[in-house]
């Protein structure tokens, strides 16, 4: 079911239609069928890097943690009181000097490998990224790739894949700098980026931040509706997990990544949905369609009906508007030829 509010262009009212998530989940969800094994090894496939790279460094890093937090809860303490006693500086240096200790036992090779293992998730993650839009892409399509198909069919444009993730990121940061809504508006702005670099590899870039954007100009409050949806499914694994770990914190924490991977596909798929509805012309055609169909439903008057898909055909870049403006120009021509004939 579609929003709409009331937008003004050109000194005139128009209905700005945001899309209900339902719609890009419902397309997702019935894609998904058949082959769920294969999207959720995809999924997988792209967040395990960051995923092994988090898990070691937390258990690598644990007693430093904890020691961490005892420095910052003693270093609290002694800038709480108004004088400071020979007991808080004695009780300051012992946590100090093992947290110290602690990092020194940590052995260079172990470093090393923490490092190693955050700079290939780093490489990593942006390239398989790419591919797995691809593919969700082509699930959207109606097709069922292979895992090979999925995990190869981008590859060769890696670097590609990174200048564009390096320069999206860059660009969120410098927004985000200014404030948190203005790097939460570049997020929705470039999200589309990854989706045409995906589908024409021949795009660099800049041209797909470009073609984000341009996509994207009417469309960041349906994208950011459809990732808040996912909230509540991410609060509701925070919530069984902490009720699992009273018992087991291994088994909360299998039953947590598990669900996270279930949630990531439906979200991917979701997105990929958004973008081949929203980026391309016989999606927003049928968008259109659906959208004129609801409204009959509701009981909308013709008139209304036309009005109203012209509006949202403007707003969704859709051919709609052109064929409109096409036949306008045409009963122009004819009406010019009438007047020729007359004169």
């Amino acid at each position: 079911m579609p929003f709409s509010t009331d937008s003004k262009k050109d000194g005139k009212k128009s209905p700005f239609v945001i899309i209900s998530p339902f719609f890009f989940k419902q397309g997702a969800r019935i894609h998904l069928r058949g082959d769920l094994q294969t999207a959720l090894l995809i999924t997988l496939m792209v967040s395990i890097w960051g995923t092994l790279a988090s898990l070691i460094t937390q258990l690598v890093l644990q007693n430093v943690q904890s020691l961490s937090e005892s420095f910052y809860y003693a270093m609290a303490n002694v800038y709480a009181s108004q004088s400071v006693t020979a007991t808080q500086q004695q009780q300051l240096w012992e946590v100090a000097t093992k947290l110290l200790k602690a990092i020194a036992d940590i052995p260079s090779s172990t470093w090393v490998a923490m490092f190693g293992l955050d700079a290939l998730a780093l490489l990593l993650t942006p390239i398989l990224s790419v591919c797995s839009c691809r593919y969700y892409i082509r699930r959207m399509d109606g097709e069922t790739p292979s895992l090979g198909e999925a995990v190869t069919g981008r590859l060769r444009i890696w670097y590609k894949s990174l200048g564009l993730y390096a320069l999206m990121a860059l660009k969120i940061l410098l927004w985000g700098l200014l404030f948190v809504i203005p790097g939460i508006i570049a997020y929705c702005r470039y999200s589309m980026a990854p989706y045409f670099l995906a589908e024409d590899p021949t795009l660099s870039p800049s041209k797909a931040i470009a073609k984000s954007k341009e996509m994207m100009a009417h469309q960041k409050a349906s994208y950011f509706l459809l990732k808040i949806s996912f909230v509540f499914l991410t609060l509701l694994i925070s919530l069984v997990q902490m009720f699992i770990s009273d018992f087991s914190s291994v088994a909360a924490m299998v039953v947590a990544l598990c669900a996270d991977l279930l949630v990531n596909v439906y979200m991917d798929a979701s997105c990929a949905a958004f973008y081949t509805t929203l980026g391309r012309r016989d999606g927003v055609e049928t968008l259109v369609g659906h959208l004129k169909n609801q409204m009959r439903q509701m009981g909308a008057d013709d008139e209304t009906i036309a009005s109203f898909a012209k509006s949202a055909s403007r707003q969704f870049g859709t051919s709609a508007e052109d064929d409109t403006e096409d036949s306008e120009d045409d009963s122009d021509t004819d009406n010019t030829s009438d007047e020729d004939l007359l004169d």
